[in-house]
């Protein structure tokens, strides 16, 4: 192979390893981004579940819930988005951007699943979190 071919060659080499380490480096601190929206459920309150009534209190870092259901505008400094919840793996689920806790009531007595997800203005899904609760048998009254 002639000098300049090989340089040539040497170069093109080292800058597509350059290339793929920078690559690997960029994905890696985007996968330990601590600014990424991350959502966070607490426990259901027991005192509202013993009566049969699921309360979810929640909150979004680096979210703003906002009642907007189409892309934001990009020079938007905080993103925003809204939760979309399906109750034991109904086909179905509801939006909710009120960042007021979540009430389901009317479940029947036995386990739920609950499934919360945060989702960007144009739904795609961001994260999610899986809350299981046991809704306790009625307690009926013996006149």
């Amino acid at each position: 192979m002639n000098q300049p071919l090989r340089r040539f060659a040497l170069a093109a080499l080292f800058a597509a390893a350059a290339s793929v380490a920078l690559t690997c480096v960029v994905a890696d601190a985007s996968a330990n981004d601590t600014s990424a929206p991350r959502l966070l459920v607490d426990e259901p309150l027991p005192e509202t579940l013993a009566r049969g009534l699921v309360v979810l209190r929640y909150r979004a870092e680096h979210l703003q819930f906002h009642p907007l259901f189409k892309p934001a505008p990009v020079d938007a400094a905080t993103p925003i988005g809204h939760l979309h919840v399906t109750v034991d793996d109904s086909p179905w689920h509801w939006a909710d951007a009120s960042g007021e806790p979540l009430v389901i009531q009317g479940l029947t007595a036995g386990p739920h699943k609950i499934l919360v997800e945060l989702a960007n203005a144009k739904h795609q899904v961001i994260d999610s979190k899986t809350v299981e609760v046991v809704i306790p048998p009625v307690k009926t009254a013996h006149h």
